[in-house]
């Protein structure tokens, strides 16, 4: 929770209101930081991926940053970013299952 309470204090900073949905599911859900709507972002728990295909991967997140695209986001400009969709591809992470 302390990582949370840091996230949305330096969203706020930054001008990036959060619409925050926090709950526990189980090991089958993930927190994921998704569009809401013009202006709006939050933590929304979405189902974990699994292996599609044999080349996909599947891996957790521990390291996420922002970049001008979210920005462009947040303010209405891209069109194919629909509402729910999930945002960020600047990342890092540890692959779980190959």
């Amino acid at each position: 929770m302390r990582k949370l309470r840091v996230l949305i204090k330096q969203l706020k900073k930054d001008k990036f209101y959060l619409i925050v949905k926090y709950r526990i599911s189980g090991d089958n859900f993930m927190l994921t930081y998704t569009y809401i709507s013009k202006g709006n972002f939050g933590l929304v728990e979405k189902p974990k991926p699994t292996i599609q295909q044999e080349r996909d991967a599947i891996v957790k997140v521990t390291l996420a940053s922002i970049c001008s695209s979210d920005l462009h986001i947040k303010h209405g400009s891209v069109p194919r970013a629909v509402e729910g969709i999930t945002v960020g591809h600047e990342m890092v992470g540890i692959v779980e299952e190959v």
